[in-house]
């Protein structure tokens, strides 16, 4: 096979190897493919509760045969997960989105992935990848994080230092909930940064909405006067409402003008020097479409649009 070749594992019929010459025929077949670079390792639902746990074999024999793997997207807990990056130096991308948790914690050591550019993960991962690294891309993936979270009352903190911490960091998305408006209000200001070009803020709204009724104040509520200016590289910020009420939402049930009013009249008076565009949203809890407002920046003008 040719270059970008992407090695997927289906179901479990590989690992029901039992003997040496089995897996020797496996490490010729692999040894045929040519300058693979993207690898993936997925989980199956046939291993009855034991998914993750891919056999040490296997994993000895990937890392060997693949030398230069710059993306890797894993389904495994974290004691697999380190050993086989640090095996490939070359790893640029790690998107391991699998809430799979470490049976033994580990800490990767500080020269491991000396290349890597951008991680995808839950903050299990990133906080124990990003520090120390030059990192320009973090997808935080869940589960959300809140300020006034009582079940995991550490998250926001960690999440919000690690992110502050990257100095090197340009890309960011981040998922959080709020069970009240003013909390909404709150999230953006804490995740202040000085270099980050692109910043994407989901919020999950843990109460109903009022009346459902889209109301400037509902729409603009994770926005609040003067959060831009916490970003001074800022280039795009969108911000995404989450509720399950959200998704059935029609172009009838808005009020565009006084909202695309709003929010222009909320922009122009933030007086930013890169922001270009800002897009604020409303979907489902399951990210499904409901409405979004788009507002570009000519000159010292913006543009609303609600695209369809």
């Amino acid at each position: 096979m040719g270059y970008g070749t992407t090695i997927v594992k289906y179901g479990h019929p590989i690992f029901s190897f039992e003997t040496e010459s089995s897996w020797k025929h496996l490490e010729e077949a692999l040894n045929l493919l040519v300058s693979v670079s993207n690898v993936k390792l997925l989980s199956s639902n046939m291993f009855d509760g034991i998914e993750s746990e891919y056999p040490n074999r296997f994993i000895d024999i990937i890392s060997r045969v693949f030398q230069k793997v710059s993306e890797l997207y894993a389904e495994v807990p974290l004691h697999i997960l380190f050993p086989l990056c640090q095996s490939w130096p070359s790893l640029t991308i790690l998107d391991t989105e699998t809430e799979f948790w470490s049976c033994r914690p580990i800490d990767p050591p500080p020269d491991a992935f000396p290349q890597l550019r951008e991680v995808k993960s839950s903050l299990e991962v990133i906080r124990r990848v990003v520090a120390g690294r030059s990192i320009r891309t973090i997808i935080h993936t869940g589960p959300s994080c809140g300020i006034l979270d009582d079940e995991r009352p550490n998250d926001f903190n960690i999440l919000k230092a690690t992110l502050k911490g990257c100095t090197t960091l340009r890309k960011a998305v981040v998922q959080c909930h709020a069970s009240r408006e003013d909390e909404s209000a709150a999230l953006l200001p804490e995740f202040a940064h000085g270099n980050l070009r692109e910043f994407k803020l989901f919020i999950a709204i843990d109460q109903s909405p009022h009346t459902l009724r889209l109301t400037p104040s509902l729409v603009l509520q994770g926005l609040p006067p003067g959060a831009p200016i916490h970003f001074p590289q800022l280039e795009l910020l969108v911000i995404y409402l989450l509720h399950d009420t959200f998704a059935s939402l029609q172009r009838v049930d808005v009020n565009d003008n006084a909202i695309a009013n709003a929010l222009s009249a909320y922009l122009a008076s933030e007086v930013h020097p890169t922001l270009r565009q800002v897009v604020v949203g409303l979907r489902g809890m399951d990210y499904s479409w409901g409405v979004r407002f788009v507002a570009t920046r000519t000159g010292n003008h913006w543009d609303v649009q609600i695209p369809e």
